[in-house]
């Protein structure tokens, strides 16, 4: 979290997210939703996640105005899961650390 928000800063963005969404899971459920039925994965939200700057210039209160950039900034904890198969992954079935990186994908919008 600190990497995005460095090079959100870096790049003149807004050192807050305006928006963030975990990417192959659900974000876990509110307090008062009982998580015992979800999936285990779902309680690691920032394994893959998506973060979406403002300019800093922008307002965090309205949407995005037309010439305003977004910076999107992906972070991939471990690229040893991929099996797209929507089941609930099995750690078991991983690569190995030796095989798996850890990714930062930027993209200006």
């Amino acid at each position: 979290m600190d990497l995005a928000k460095k090079i959100a800063s870096e790049l003149g963005f807004q050192q807050q997210s305006y928006q963030w969404v975990p990417i192959y899971f659900n974000s876990p459920p509110q307090r008062n939703n009982s998580p015992l039925d979800n999936w285990a994965w779902d309680m690691l939200p920032m394994y893959c996640v998506s973060f979406l700057f403002l300019q800093e210039r922008a307002s965090k209160n309205e949407l995005p105005k037309k010439g305003e950039c977004l910076l999107q900034i992906c972070i991939t904890a471990d690229t040893g899961y991929d099996d797209g198969s929507g089941n609930e992954p099995n750690p078991l079935d991983f690569e190995t650390a030796e095989n798996s990186n850890t990714m930062v994908d930027l993209l200006v919008i």
